[in-house]
């Protein structure tokens, strides 16, 4: 399948996560699905709209787009970080003779051997003089953590670490180590906009169901411009053969 009919399907497919969660996901760049008389799943009890359609149905436009668009388009933009091939090689082996993978990010190098940079925020003002860096990225890497056992409440022990990654430097937000106990006090104002930025797309892996649900309960935000990237693995694997198995269930990371 032609990697814009890929781009074509997941747009169809991120549409309706983001507009039928309440969420508002960051959209997807000249997608203008056409029209569709009925829309088969529903989000939350809500049909799912775009902009200048009534419905958006996602197995008949993966069915439509399979079809019709078969010229190749290069989508690939390589990233200027990245692992070198004999070091990858070797992460490889060992994963194969250990049942383990040996990741790091100092694996990766960029430009003139650049390292990738790390920043562990202890306090607020750390937060907010980090996160400003974000800013300007169209693309965020998004997880946090936790306790393994959250019931005693509180925004520290159910929202513990907020983690950004872009391709050159990541972060690390230790929210239980900051002084406070109310969101204003916690969280930094930038970062907050980040979270809630539809401009700014955040992925990972759970992302709507745990992390995005944790920011709303507990910090009171409106997270917006998250990606579930499980949508887009089943999209790269059965897009082009089995459309109807792009479905929007979670896959391990």
């Amino acid at each position: 399948m032609a990697a814009k009919s890929h781009k074509r399907v997941a747009s169809a497919i991120v549409e309706i996560d983001l507009i039928g969660s309440d969420h508002d996901y960051a959209p997807v760049p000249d997608f203008r699905p056409s029209k569709s008389p009925r829309l088969p799943a529903k989000a939350h009890g809500r049909r799912v709209r775009s902009d200048d359609d009534p419905c958006v149905n996602t197995l008949r436009h993966a069915q439509e787009f399979t079809a019709r668009d078969k010229e190749p388009e290069n989508l690939y933009v390589p990233l200027s970080y990245q692992i070198r091939a004999g070091i990858l090689g070797k992460c490889k082996q060992t994963s194969r003779r250990h049942g383990t993978t040996y990741w790091s990010h100092k694996l990766y190098r960029g430009p003139g051997d650049k390292e990738v940079i790390a920043d562990y925020c202890r306090t607020r003002e750390e937060s907010e003089e980090i996160a400003q860096l974000f800013l300007d990225e169209e693309v965020l890497g998004f997880d946090m953590e936790w306790k393994a056992f959250p019931d005693l409440g509180g925004i520290k022990n159910n929202i513990s670490l907020i983690q950004l990654a872009c391709e050159h430097r990541i972060a690390l937000f230790h929210i239980a180590l900051h002084r406070g106990e109310t969101t204003s006090q916690l969280l930094a104002p930038t970062l907050r906009k980040i979270l809630e930025s539809p401009r700014i797309t955040k992925t990972g892996v759970a992302i709507l169901s745990a992390d995005g649900h944790r920011l709303r309960r507990y910090m009171r935000l409106r997270p917006r411009g998250l990606m579930e990237l499980s949508h887009l693995y089943t999209l790269v694997k059965y897009a082009a053969t089995e459309p109807e198995k792009a479905n929007k269930s979670l896959v391990a990371l």
